[in-house]
């Protein structure tokens, strides 16, 4: 990695002419003294639409220098800033070289604003300083040095920071206020963010009277820029952001225990994130190792999940909801509940991956499912949900497990109804209608090994969740709260009935030629209405 900055950038624009009265200020003058008005014929810092103008140049800056780096090897010009980008070990003339004779590497330049980030895969000194070059050549075409331009300034590139070592080649470099290692593939925050962001939540968090809502809105800016390489704290700002959108003077932790809970996760959080580093396969989802489907009724919630890139031995799950939970589920019949279908299928996104987690490793595994609520599907996509409480706090469940387990970012997309009959089955079999009645597991394991029949004689394995486990999502489900801790160390999940099946890969032929046609829609006594699914969503 390399990084170069511009110096006083927005003070190397000129305005067009006769655009410069837009800047014009008057300087502070002592009484009997005339006033003085300075009208700059630069780009000023305050006007709104000076980091757009800005960043087209330094973007132009960017285009220029990809397209030097193009050039064959050597063929670029000496710069005489290149020096200081290079390691006193990596100082060879490349022009005394043999000529394109390098093996071939990958490369990247982004420009931040002002700050020039590159990146280089390859050990060959001659194509780092061919890449070192591109970018110092690519800026000076757009902001040229004063060489050039005639005046007596100094370079646009900004030699304090490359005397200080910001332009050197490093495996291991900071970048925008982030660590980025090479090596271990891994990001976290700089020790310096990280010192202040636990600095202030601790100082907000021992404020009985009130905190003030701009420095919580200060304090919450800087958590999500920790939330791009912490992707758990994403899971956390459900409550955080409800909070906000009223925009209280005052914030009273007596009244809003989520979020006072949300920035004790977030202090958790950054410190376990400085000693295990979040790696890449966290942060970027891929083709799924592992796929599922699941489906949440008024009765029950279920699902199967199938092999992906890996192998796995197909497993179909169900979980009966306690009836303390199916007392307060909004139905047509009880418009007055306060747990609505979407959580229900929030709660089984939970319960799914819960599942997987014990059956499966699932570091750095990229896993994807299926669902057939629009809601479940964007609040687990955004991370938080704008109105339901119960689905912030099931939300905060799921990304506190896939911290744990290190896992890439689970992927959930809308697959129909009508087409998810492998968890509506699993769903609705505790009584939904007489052909899925089972009370008993291994008769419901026998019915779906009939319905959905495994090639080369295979067979489903049958998963019941440990009943602590469940009682724990269900707490959450009655908003009845939890600790981090509670849910970073759970008792025993693992739990089979039924045969064993063999471990699988491709099932795709299987996965188009079941049938659909055994889905059937909910009873009316477990519908909710319109307004209530709205409310939900």
């Amino acid at each position: 990695f390399s990084k170069r900055d511009l110096k006083d950038g927005f003070w190397r624009m000129v305005c067009e002419a006769g655009q410069e009265w837009n800047f014009a200020y008057v300087l502070p003058n002592h009484p009997g003294q005339p006033v003085e008005i300075v009208v700059p014929s630069a780009l000023q810092m305050g006007w709104a639409e000076s980091p757009l103008f800005f960043c087209a140049a330094s973007e132009t800056g960017r285009d220029m220098a990809a397209s030097y780096v193009t050039e064959p090897l050597g063929s670029l010009p000496a710069h005489p800033l290149e020096d200081h980008t290079m390691p006193e070990f990596m100082l060879p003339d490349i022009t005394k070289m043999q000529p394109n004779k390098v093996a071939p590497f990958l490369q990247m330049i982004e420009v931040y604003v002002d700050d020039y980030i590159q990146l280089v895969q390859s050990r060959d000194i001659r194509a780092l300083l061919h890449c070192s070059r591109a970018v110092l050549h690519g800026i000076h075409s757009v902001f040229p040095p004063p060489d050039i331009t005639g005046h007596t300034g100094q370079d646009p590139i900004s030699l304090k920071k490359l005397m200080e070592g910001e332009g050197l080649w490093e495996v291991r470099k900071e970048i925008l206020g982030w660590i980025i290692d090479g090596a271990t593939r891994c990001i976290e925050l700089s020790e310096k963010k990280q010192t202040t962001i636990l600095k202030e939540l601790k100082d907000v968090l021992r404020i009985r009277s009130g905190v003030q809502f701009k420095q919580m809105e200060k304090l919450v800016g800087k958590l999500r820029h920790a939330a791009i390489g912490i992707p758990a704290g994403k899971s956390l700002f459900g409550p955080i952001n409800q909070l906000m959108a009223m925009k209280p003077r005052t914030i009273i932790w007596q009244r809003c225990p989520d979020v006072r809970q949300a920035f004790q996760d977030w202090r958790q959080l950054i410190m376990e994130a400085s000693r295990e580093p979040t790696h890449v396969n966290e942060l970027v989802p891929g083709p799924a190792d592992y796929k599922g489907t699941l489906d949440a009724s008024g009765e029950a919630a279920g699902g199967v999940w199938l092999p992906g890139q890996r192998e796995l031995a197909p497993i179909v799950w169900r979980v009966k909801w306690p009836t303390e939970v199916t007392k307060r589920l909004v139905t047509v019949a009880n418009p007055e509940g306060d747990i609505t279908n979407s959580d229900l299928e929030m709660a089984a996104e939970v319960l799914g991956w819960l599942v997987l987690e014990a059956i499966v490793s699932t570091r750095w595994a990229h896993v994807g499912c299926c669902s057939d609520n629009s809601a479940t599907v964007a609040w687990q996509g955004r991370g938080a949900s704008k109105r339901s409480r119960v689905a912030n706090r099931l939300l905060r469940i799921l990304g506190i497990r896939l911290r744990k387990n290190r896992a890439s970012p689970l992927v959930t997309r809308h697959l129909a109804g009508d087409r998810n009959a492998l968890g509506d089955i699993p769903s609705r079999s505790f009584g939904y209608c007489d052909e899925w009645h089972f009370e008993n597991d291994l008769d419901f394991l026998n019915f779906f090994n009939t319905t959905f029949p495994l090639p080369s004689q295979n067979c489903w394995t049958g998963f019941r969740l440990a009943t602590g486990v469940v009682s724990r999502v269900m707490r959450e489900l009655l908003t009845q709260g939890s600790s981090m801790a509670e849910w970073t160390r759970l008792p025993m999940l693992r739990k089979k009935f039924g045969r064993n099946g063999r471990p699988t890969v491709n099932l795709s032929e299987c996965l188009r030629t079941w049938t659909t046609a055994t889905s059937k829609p909910l009873p009316e006594s477990q519908q909710c209405s319109e307004e209530d699914c709205a409310r939900a969503n």
